[in-house]
């Protein structure tokens, strides 16, 4: 019986998709009303559960580009300045292991 119930009320991997995405399209836009610590929270927190479920939006860098963005509005110098360390981080290298992640900038931002 307890099984039943599970599949007629949870939703499905696709539904829970679509609802991170329309999540992550929120996240993505500059906080406004909100604080930005917790925006920055929200963010992360959206990041990563979109990545367990392995939206395709999360793929290579661009949750970085959308991250920096967002906060262009916030610090524009930031912004640049983290473009241009993409930019360069691409040419010099194509593995995983030396790409900037979302944490990174994230952190970077903070400290900022």
């Amino acid at each position: 019986m307890l099984v039943n119930l599970k599949k007629q009320l949870s939703p499905t991997d696709r539904a829970r998709e679509r609802e991170l995405i329309r999540l992550y399209q929120r996240v993505k836009a500059p906080p406004r009303d909100q604080n930005v610590e917790e925006w920055l929270c929200d963010f992360q927190r959206t990041y990563d559960r979109c990545r367990k479920l392995r939206v395709p939006d999360m793929e290579g860098d661009r949750a970085v580009y959308d991250f920096l963005s967002a906060v262009n509005i916030i610090e524009p110098g930031f912004t640049s300045y983290w473009r241009n360390r993409l930019i360069d981080n691409d040419e010099d290298t194509d593995d995983d292991e030396n790409r900037i992640t979302l944490y990174e900038i994230v952190r970077r931002f903070r400290q900022h």
